[in-house]
């Protein structure tokens, strides 16, 4: 089955896996179409522990605030 999304993550057991269609097919790929300048596969797991501890809006907040100082 075709997903109609350019690119997809997956975040299982504390890693985030990025997936790009390549034609028809979805190629892992270690950098993300969205965030082409940031290593969201070494960031976002630590956003989502955090939103596990403190909750989804604080983390959403924090990643916010590091995507805008880091860019």
């Amino acid at each position: 089955m075709r997903l109609p999304w350019p690119e997809v993550w997956i975040y299982r057991q504390g890693q985030l896996t990025l997936y790009i269609l390549n034609g028809s097919v979805y190629d892992d790929r270690p950098t993300s179409l969205a965030f082409p300048t940031v290593d969201v596969k070494a960031l976002l797991p630590q956003y989502v522990e955090r939103a596990w501890a403190a909750g989804s809006s604080v983390a959403l907040r924090e990643f916010e605030q590091h995507l805008q100082t880091h860019s």
